[in-house]
């Protein structure tokens, strides 16, 4: 959920710090996908520059996420069509990557290999966020004479096993001339690959890019000042971060390991103490991160999934999405 100078919702609902800085975007690919293109493959280009400087409203609701908390925590809500509803202005581009960064999923046979849990997505909160987005965006771009397709991706570990995705538009036909450009977008996650790279000072640190990953996710999903004041507070905005906490603990924990149980009194809004709930989901986090890291012959530092310490480390883009657009006519 985006709040109109932020991600999804208004800043006293506190949902994700993802504020966009499209000052900062830039074209980094343009290419063909065929080479016997039938049209003008600038079109890509053209497409992305309409998305990357356009603005657009989109209105959603938090009903879904809302009726998912009461279903975790047994408790019982009523609000009024006001209090579910919001109403987002921003960039297009800006929409697209924040959609990505909301349907967040975990690979659990990664990261609790002994669970076998597959992959789970994180929250409900995109469930209408990312349609009312898709629906904007193609009126936005009706007029146009060609057909497009914006696919965002977020992947906080390059190759890992945190991946976030968002598709609009339509989807080519087969045997289509079709040209797409890449565009990378920031998000208010911390970005923090270079970071990361300073402090590994041996190839087997992998500890180190772990806890610097899921510092950032946590952060980025849960910035403590936020947090802490709507979980002090009452109604839709304390119910939504309560949500999010919640269904982090219940991503993250294992028979092994009861994050649920050190997060939940941090909950309380006479006792509210984000600092502490923050804390407990990433010690989970990186735990679990640095052990899918790591090699399975301690010998062989550089024989892990990513690669060595150093190698892990480059991999790391918690602060951006790649957003990819494909034009056919």
């Amino acid at each position: 959920m985006i709040e109109t100078d932020r991600a999804v919702s208004t800043v006293a609902d506190v949902t994700l710090a993802i504020l966009l800085v499209v000052a900062a975007m830039g074209v980094l690919v343009t290419f063909v996908e065929r080479d016997d293109v039938g049209h003008d493959p600038m079109t890509a280009a053209y497409t992305a520059e309409t998305i990357a400087s356009g603005t657009m409203n989109v209105t959603y609701d938090v009903e879904q996420a809302l009726e998912e908390y009461e279903r975790l925590r047994g408790v019982e809500r009523e609000y009024t069509d006001d209090n579910l509803r919001r109403l987002a202005h921003r960039p297009i581009v800006a929409h697209a990557a924040a959609a990505a960064v909301l349907n967040l999923e975990f690979d659990l046979d990664k990261l609790q290999p002994e669970a076998s849990r597959g992959t789970v997505g994180l929250s409900r909160e995109a469930v209408a966020y990312e349609p009312a987005v898709d629906a904007a965006m193609q009126t936005r771009l009706v007029e146009s004479s060609f057909d497009t397709q914006v696919i965002a991706v977020w992947e906080p570990l390059e190759g890992g096993p945190l991946r976030g995705s968002a598709e609009f538009g339509q989807r080519p036909p087969p045997q289509t001339d079709v040209s797409a450009t890449t565009l990378t977008v920031p998000v208010d996650v911390p970005s923090v690959r270079e970071r990361a790279i300073d402090r590994v000072d041996d190839p087997a640190d992998f500890d180190v890019v772990a806890d610097t990953v899921a510092k950032a996710l946590i952060d980025g999903y849960l910035p403590t000042r936020e947090s802490q004041r709507a979980l002090e507070s009452n109604g839709v905005a304390r119910d939504l971060t309560a949500y999010r906490y919640y269904r982090m603990a219940q991503v993250l924990g294992t028979e092994s390991n009861d994050v649920e149980a050190a997060v939940a009194p941090a909950l309380q809004r006479r006792a509210a103490n984000a600092s502490t709930a923050n804390a407990a989901l990433t010690q989970a986090l990186a735990t679990q991160l640095e052990a899918y890291l790591e090699p399975e012959d301690s010998t062989r530092p550089a024989a892990g999934p990513l690669g060595n310490a150093t190698t892990a480390a480059e991999r790391i883009s918690t602060g951006t999405v790649t957003i990819t657009v494909r034009t056919w006519e």
